[in-house]
């Protein structure tokens, strides 16, 4: 099921709706994302991909993947925190409106990479790779990013807007997270869908003997909307009463 009303014309992935937070008691207008901005929003995807090759190598594994996913803080997209050699952590940061990616540990920025135009995200990774390399930690790592040579092509208004955007909505799905009873996973970036969501676990427990789910979150691609889908899916649900503006896809 996703939640989209229909994007503004020629607004691709937005729409004028006042979203319903909290069950009404909240309303939030958001943001427009600008038209075109997709060579934008790839480039940051695939190099949100690179820095969470680091963590999913080195970090301590979550059953729930999220030692890889990426948490939205004020200096950018960063990665859960990474042991090193000696005691320390190690963070890396996708800054989407700085246009760089840091390594950062408990004792600072150990180093900066600016993302140039023309810069590819097998550039990108490389320099990233080397730098988790200085610190103690060596990989292999996802070949895919050696190979991704073609540009990281990022407009610097097109990122703002939807750092500024995607800011609100982490916000928003906090709200509705911290109203829920249980405990919820964290609001997450997750790399390989570039959506940005959280888990609302149930009692019940799938064949495998995982618990069932909720999946509440936001997909920037494209025509932009609001989801929510249940795991394990039950197919009775099709065709069930839906929120207004709510449709099933499946």
């Amino acid at each position: 099921m996703h939640s989209n009303p229909g994007p503004s014309p020629g607004v691709p992935g937005n729409t004028g709706r006042q979203w319903e937070v909290d069950g009404g008691v909240t309303d939030t207008h958001l943001r427009l994302l600008p038209p075109g901005w997709e060579p934008t929003r790839s480039a940051l995807q695939r190099l949100s991909r690179v820095i969470s090759a680091v963590p999913r190598v080195h970090a301590p594994a979550d059953p729930h993947w999220w030692h890889i996913a990426l948490e939205v803080r004020p200096g950018g997209l960063t990665t859960a925190p990474v042991p090193l050699p000696g005691g320390d952590d190690l963070r890396l940061v996708l800054d989407v409106v700085g246009s760089e990616v840091r390594l950062e540990t408990g004792h600072g920025v150990t180093k900066r990479i600016p993302i140039s135009p023309g810069d590819g995200a097998a550039s990108i990774a490389t320099q990233v790779f080397d730098g988790a390399a200085e610190l103690g930690l060596s990989g292999p790592y996802d070949d895919a990013h050696s190979v991704d040579k073609a540009p990281a092509t990022i407009d610097p208004d097109h990122a703002t807007a939807f750092w500024d955007l995607l800011g609100e909505v982490d916000a928003l799905l906090r709200r509705r997270r911290d109203a829920l009873p249980g405990t919820p996973g964290p609001v997450r970036l997750w790399p390989h869908g570039f959506d940005v969501s959280f888990e609302w676990f149930g009692s019940k427990r799938d064949a495998a003997g995982d618990p069932a789910q909720l999946n509440f979150g936001w997909y920037p691609a494209g025509d932009a909307y609001f989801y929510s889908n249940p795991w394990p899916f039950d197919d009775r649900l099709i065709g069930s009463p839906l929120p207004s503006g709510a449709e099933w896809h499946t």
